[in-house]
């Protein structure tokens, strides 16, 4: 198999640590190495990646390989969109794939999925790297993220496409969630955020970062019309997600209700948190929780049906509208489709 010696090595992590593999050690030196391994395996097959691994005789190796290999490439597979009928279309989905596994990882170590339990003061330093690195005039990559980052910068030049904007406004994001994880590790207790708060960051994530680099990508342009188009899509999409990982964000320190809204369901942060963490069922959630997912599931399913009669209007091209109904679309409307005969049942 064809040996990646040449490739230049980037440290492991943010000042060390590296949460591909949970290890703070320098065993993992070459990141670069799983984006070419993952990247053959498409043309190879599985088995052959694994094996050079093996005879690389590196357990840290093959445990990053294995675990990023279950993000990379996850999306094209499970929604294999079709760009053909778009200019630079191998490099578009090349992007949207890397900048996607970059956030997922940066993501799930912030939130607690990687394979060691970031601290504190690792989760914001971690997050933080991330955004200050990217945001430099010379990006200076340290780590997995960094790399597919940079690899995905390089192909947006080679097309004549700018998306680092966006991109930043997703890790952005991501580092408000990196704050509020680290004062729940320091507490270990849940806090409400206000309204404010909360729409600030659904708007970075959701509109400028998630949206903005979409339209780019498929050839719309990232403007505010186009925007405003997708805005009731995007925040049906987004009470989908706060309803659905209600439970694990939770028990997690991310809580996804206001304080605006908390006082005026009466949900209280302990009893929701401990509902949470012993039970997690929506049938036994307190009734205020039970009052707030059926507000979400409502005014979801009203979003959803507006963003449908909206795009009647829309002259978006046929590789949008695939990623719109394919990314957001066939998720959202099966789980309000769920949800509704419950929210009867309670009388909401």
């Amino acid at each position: 198999m064809e040996q990646h010696s040449e490739l230049p090595q980037i440290e492991t992590g943010y000042e060390g640590y590296n949460p591909l593999t949970g290890e703070i050690s320098q065993t993992l030196t070459n990141v670069r190495v799983i984006i070419g391994l993952i990247t053959k395996a498409q043309e190879k097959g599985e088995r052959g990646y694994i094996d050079y691994v093996k005879k690389l005789n590196s357990h840290h190796l093959l445990k990053a390989v294995s675990w990023i290999s279950k993000i990379y490439p996850a999306i094209l597979d499970r929604l294999n969109l079709n760009f053909t009928e778009l200019e630079g279309y191998p490099e578009r989905l090349e992007i949207l794939n890397k900048v996607y596994t970059a956030c997922r990882i940066l993501d799930d170590a912030v939130d607690g999925d990687s394979p060691r339990k970031l601290t504190a003061d690792e989760t914001e330093a971690y997050a933080t790297g991330a955004v200050d690195r990217f945001e430099s005039e010379s990006f200076d990559p340290r780590n997995a993220v960094d790399a597919f980052l940079e690899d995905a910068l390089d192909k947006c030049n080679q097309i004549g496409l700018d998306i680092k904007q966006q991109i930043l406004c997703v890790l952005k994001s991501v580092q408000f969630d990196a704050k509020r994880r680290s004062e729940f590790l320091r507490t270990g207790i849940p806090w409400f955020y206000s309204e404010e708060e909360l729409q600030i960051h659904y708007h970075q994530m959701d509109i400028q970062g998630t949206v903005g680099a979409m339209l780019e990508l498929t050839g719309e342009g990232d403007s505010d019309p186009n925007q405003l188009l997708i805005t009731p899509l995007a925040k049906s999409c987004r009470y989908f997600y706060d309803v659905r990982d209600l439970v694990k964000e939770v028990k997690q320190g991310l809580v996804n209700i206001s304080k605006e809204e908390a006082k005026r369901f009466g949900i209280d942060i302990h009893s929701l948190y401990i509902w949470a963490n012993i039970d997690g069922d929506y049938g036994t959630a307190p009734e205020g929780v039970k009052a707030w997912i059926s507000e979400k599931i409502r005014e979801g399913q009203k979003l959803l049906k507006k963003h449908q009669e909206q795009m009647q209007e829309a002259s978006f091209n046929g590789t949008t509208n695939e990623v719109l109904d394919k990314s957001f679309v066939s998720q959202c409307e099966p789980f309000y489709a769920m949800m509704i005969p419950l929210v009867r049942r309670w009388g909401y």
